[in-house]
């Protein structure tokens, strides 16, 4: 009896030692994942921003081509230069409805061009979530899914150059300030990016009165009737 009963015992000791060495390794296991999960939330959110910044970039890029390309838009469709007789530049108009008309297009083309970039893949090569440098870019890589959306504001602005003597070249850029938002498993993200891409330009020989050649951001509006 003494010896079943000493059996017994020992039995349920290693039984209780099973189950606690199964919880310790359980949560070793547990805090070892957390861990990882925090050490690894920041690169995949600086991973998802940048992939969703080129994915964007592109986007709007394309936008804007197909537009362009589409309305076969040059300088002098939104810019009437005039010269006096001794060559100086006397005015600078602006086609405000062609520019406004234009722009209308652009930021539609944009939008819905934002619209429609929905779930996207980027891949993380094994080496670099471990942070460790010489192994970064390396082993195979794991894949993760991030939802895009995003909104854009576009204003045209104008730029002025020296182009040699009494060479000015003039440059009508779009500018888009995008926010962009970022949904992935477990965390959001946003983040903002500017683009300026060039609508046209021309070189316009003679000089120019300095209301014109003036480093001034805000000529653009000023010039648009």
């Amino acid at each position: 009896m003494r010896m079943r009963k000493r059996q017994s015992i020992t039995t349920k000791k290693k039984h209780l030692a099973g189950k606690a060495f199964l919880f310790i390794s359980v949560l070793l296991l547990l805090v070892l994942a957390l861990a990882m999960n925090a050490s690894l939330k920041p690169l995949i959110k600086t991973l998802a921003i940048g992939r969703a910044e080129s994915i964007a970039t592109i986007a709007i890029n394309d936008a804007v081509t197909a537009v362009l390309k589409d309305k076969q838009i040059e300088y002098s469709d939104l810019v009437d230069i005039s010269y006096n007789a001794d060559g100086l530049v006397t005015s600078i108009k602006v086609n405000s409805v062609e520019a406004n008309q234009l722009k209308a297009d652009l930021s539609n083309a944009i939008a819905d061009s934002l619209y429609h970039m929905d779930r996207k893949q980027i891949t993380i090569p094994l080496g670099t979530m471990t942070g460790i440098d010489f192994l970064a870019g390396r082993g195979p890589s794991v894949k993760l899914y991030i939802n895009l959306t995003g909104s854009a504001s576009t204003d045209l602005v104008s730029e002025f150059s020296t182009a040699g003597i009494n060479q000015v070249c003039h440059q009508i850029d779009l500018r888009v300030d995008t926010s962009l938002y970022i949904i992935m498993a477990g965390q959001n993200t946003s983040t903002q990016i500017t683009s300026d891409i060039v609508i046209a330009e021309t070189v316009i020989v003679g000089s120019i009165p300095e209301i014109y050649t003036g480093a001034n951001d805000e000529l653009w509006p000023n010039l648009v009737e």
